[in-house]
């Protein structure tokens, strides 16, 4: 009996020096796009169809020690930054409580604040259906239907 081949990788997908460009399609090692503005204020965008539930877990860092904010857009659309389900984390220097604001296409939905005990938290979000479940260091914060 033959040895049964693999999946064959293509050079273009493995070779990223030489193929910069298909690093972010090729694993999901690299799903984030870099902006050419990097850096504070920067938006960064997934490239990618995405269709059904979905889940999504990050660390949110610096609660406390500085103030900043971090958006996540579900439905997004580059080319409409304002459009889309958006939710909004902030904090502010001093204060160890996490802000997180839903809005659809600017009008808003929903408002929930947590107090941490550390400077850094894991959010998760998932979403089922028409459903939305957002949780934060395992303590579930929101649950609403779209």
């Amino acid at each position: 009996i033959e040895r049964r081949q693999g999946p064959q990788i293509t050079k273009e997908f493995s070779e990223s020096a030489e193929h910069p460009e298909m690093g972010p399609w090729a694993g999901r090692r690299q799903p984030w796009i870099e902006p050419a503005e990097a850096g504070r204020g920067a938006t960064w965008w997934t490239k990618g169809d995405y269709y059904g539930d979905m889940s999504l877990a990050f660390k949110v860092r610096f609660i406390g020690l500085r103030d900043g904010s971090v958006t996540l857009t579900l439905e997004g659309d580059p080319e409409v930054p304002d459009k889309g389900l958006k939710l909004a984390f902030s904090a502010t220097k001093g204060s160890k409580i996490l802000t997180v604001t839903l809005t659809r296409d600017g009008e808003h939905l929903d408002q929930v604040q947590v107090e941490l005990a550390k400077s850094s938290c894991k959010v998760e979000v998932s979403r089922k259906g028409s459903n939305l479940l957002l949780i934060v260091d395992g303590q579930p914060l929101m649950a609403r239907g779209l």
